[in-house]
């Protein structure tokens, strides 16, 4: 990123953003970029299916304060997690 970014660029934790048309290929660099952090043995946090967090179609609890649990829908996610990342984090 460094290479081929702006000046101002700080660092891979700065954010980068992807846009551009339907069929241009976003979704095809955004899995190449989790491959080679597998590769790299980088911890990667992937939302496989992030309709699922917005479609109002799982059962949801919402607390007093405002904020919300998902409990289906958490233990999918950090299930797939440990699955994704479970030989980087048996090393820790």
């Amino acid at each position: 990123m460094r290479r081929v970014s702006f000046d101002r660029f700080k660092g891979n934790n700065t954010g980068v953003l992807l846009w551009g048309e339907r069929g241009c290929g976003k979704s095809q660099i955004l899995t190449y970029a989790t491959a080679w952090a597998h590769e790299n043995q980088w911890i990667n946090f992937s939302i496989t299916d992030p309709e699922a967090f917005t479609s109002g179609k799982t059962e949801l609890f919402r607390f007093k304060n405002g904020l919300y649990l998902q409990k289906d829908l958490a233990v999918k996610l950090l299930k797939d997690f440990k699955h994704a990342n479970e030989q980087s984090l048996n090393e820790f």
